[in-house]
């Protein structure tokens, strides 16, 4: 199965959450912006969504966060736009210490709800970036973000 098709497969259970923005934090005029995002499903979102949008998961509650990551899965190899924004949040966000004790409450509140095929799958991206020619992101923090996400399939109930 390649690539997209597992990222499909795998989030395919990855319902709509009913409550997406945590708005205390955010300004009218970022709440204007994600919500074009937050109108659609992960699988209508495309590059040039991404790329305008980016900011858009720094907003989301948990669980919207987790309904989202397929989006930036699937449009980045579907695109072959490993440089997008997005994916360098996502990475950045993943490159951290491989010891849950020093992970922060933003952190462990979205990506310990991801199941353990959710978390292959996001390492079998991470993979495909570090394959990429055309990307910017660090072979250092790809490694990092492999291996946090080693520690996140051993915690996961599922």
């Amino acid at each position: 199965m390649k690539l997209i098709e597992k990222i499909h497969h795998t989030f395919a259970e990855q319902t709509r959450p009913k409550l997406m923005l945590i708005p205390e934090q955010m300004a009218a005029h970022e709440v204007d912006d994600v919500a074009q995002m937050l109108n659609r499903s992960w699988r209508e979102i495309n590059g040039h969504d991404l790329e305008k949008h980016f900011e858009f998961i720094n907003w989301l509650m948990p669980e919207a966060f987790c309904y989202f990551i397929p989006a930036i899965l699937a449009v980045s190899v579907a695109e072959n736009s490993p440089d997008l924004i997005v994916v360098h949040s996502l990475i950045n966000l993943l490159d951290r210490s491989d010891d849950p004790a020093n992970w922060d409450n933003f952190f462990i509140k979205r990506f310990r709800l991801l199941n353990r095929a959710e978390c292959v799958v996001i390492q079998e991206w991470i993979v495909w970036l570090s394959s990429c020619e055309n990307i910017s992101i660090s072979q250092h923090a790809l490694g990092r973000a492999l291996d946090v996400l080693e520690v996140l399939k051993t915690q996961s109930n599922s």
